[in-house]
């Protein structure tokens, strides 16, 4: 995390936050599927953003003074051995759900599963139909998660109550291999709603990542510094890790703006983001640019050649990327419609 000190260097007491339109479109679509009581299935790679999306939706969901919801956390460490009897622990330990648990009343949780199942589906049923709230349950981490696990929270959520279902939405949140289970069992996959935070969903594409930056960090990067940033990590805490390195060794040096020289791309790696993210220029431009032979550039593309034109190559995607930059002409400021302090 980066010091508060080297934030009011650059002329600000914190960092801007970022929500574009995609943002409000997954929040949106997210609530809806939970005040349907639905299981939903959130996944991303680490630092994707999941623990931030799920934290907005939390305070959209409780908004509301006098409409708030149950929220049960699972916090069972040991995800791998988790069972269902963990998810009715915690429904049934919970003192919304469970008043006389709260109270110490001697048998406030039943003994044996079967009895605590019709424990937990009588007291969220009341809680949900005659108390009128809405109760969401989540686990983070739940690509640890056993399948068959998955599979019993599933059918536990298709109990009535009173001829009634819905009693509750489970949101699962995790990495890609949660998704990967859940795609390889049909039985499940036609009944959770899937959002995955990725590239294919455009949620961590490279120019939605140089946005991020140019948002977060204001006019402190420049363009061509968010474009590098955004080509050594393909996820949000990844680049601010990366954005947060570079303005400490800038405030070191004495200047006011992190330039794309502060990030410094090893040239293999050069190549694949920018094969990656479509910007790579043909072989004939680098080979102008840089004034070397066809092949010379076509050698070094693949890291084969003498030191001084790998450098020269390397200075010639350089300067395609500061081109790309000057003719975008976009300004790096914080948007009023992306920015809550």
């Amino acid at each position: 995390m980066i010091k508060k000190s080297v934030l009011r260097f650059f002329g600000i007491e914190s960092k801007g936050v970022f929500a574009d339109a995609l943002t409000r479109r997954f929040q949106s679509d997210i609530i809806e599927d939970i005040n349907d009581d639905r299981m939903i299935i959130l996944t991303g790679m680490w630092g994707a953003g999941k623990s931030v999306l799920f934290k907005q939706i939390r305070q959209a969901l409780c908004k509301d003074p006098d409409n708030q919801p149950i929220i049960i956390r699972v916090a069972d460490e040991e995800r791998t051995k988790m069972r269902i009897a963990s998810i009715l622990s915690a429904i049934l330990m919970n003192e919304e759900i469970n008043p006389a648990y709260g109270s110490g009343v001697t048998g406030a949780i039943r003994r044996g599963m079967e009895a605590r199942s019709l424990q937990a589906i009588t007291l969220l049923g009341e809680a949900r139909f005659i108390n009128r709230r809405k109760i969401y349950l989540y686990i983070e981490n739940a690509h640890e998660l056993h399948l068959n696990t998955v599979r019993a929270i599933n059918r536990f959520l298709e109990n009535e109550y009173r001829n009634t279902s819905h009693l509750l939405s489970v949101i699962l949140i995790g990495q890609p291999s949660l998704a990967s289970k859940i795609q390889g069992c049909g039985e499940l996959y036609h009944r959770v709603s899937m959002y995955q935070l990725d590239c294919d969903s455009g949620w961590l594409a490279y120019e939605r990542r140089v946005k991020f930056l140019q948002t977060v960090y204001g006019g402190i990067i420049t363009t061509g510094g968010c474009r590098r940033c955004a080509m050594l990590q393909d996820n949000f805490l990844g680049m601010d890790g990366i954005a947060d390195k570079a303005l400490t060794e800038t405030m070191k040096l004495g200047e006011k703006t992190v330039t794309e020289d502060a990030f410094e791309i090893p040239l293999d790696e050069m190549v694949i983001a920018l094969s990656q993210t479509g910007h790579m220029p043909s072989q004939r431009d680098i080979a102008k640019e840089s004034n070397l032979p066809l092949a010379t550039v076509n050698a070094g593309l693949k890291g084969v050649g003498k030191p001084e034109n790998l450098a020269k190559i390397k200075a010639a995607l350089q300067a395609s990327i500061s081109a790309d930059d000057k003719a975008e002409n976009v300004a790096p400021v914080r948007q009023a419609e992306e920015v809550s302090a």
